[in-house]
């Protein structure tokens, strides 16, 4: 018998499912969004955890984190990267803007 899910399943609005496609099969995206809507839209679709493992190569930790930042935050929300913590700024943006020009 395999495992029961622990994550629970997603389930997209009309509007989600359609962006997500749009996303997904931009040319004007990064992988990293398109390959997340690709993720997002199979995991509702039915699809479990270890077939997505297997149809994108990525790890199942990387696809779980995806999934759970999406019942979270929001589908949309899902496909950009979360605020890390890090050294503040030094430089103010107009100095960088003067460094910049």
């Amino acid at each position: 018998m395999p495992f029961p899910r622990t994550i629970p399943p997603l389930v997209l609005i009309p509007e989600e499912e359609t962006a997500l496609q749009r996303i997904a099969e931009a040319r004007q995206e990064t992988v990293q969004r398109a390959t997340r809507a690709r993720i997002l839209r199979d995991y509702a679709a039915g699809t479990s955890i270890p077939g997505l493992v297997h149809r994108y190569g990525l790890t199942a930790h990387v696809i779980g984190r995806t999934v759970k930042k999406a019942l979270a935050y929001g589908v949309l929300e899902a496909l950009h990267d979360l605020p890390r913590s890090g050294r503040p700024v030094q430089i103010s943006a107009e100095a960088r803007a003067w460094i910049v020009s």
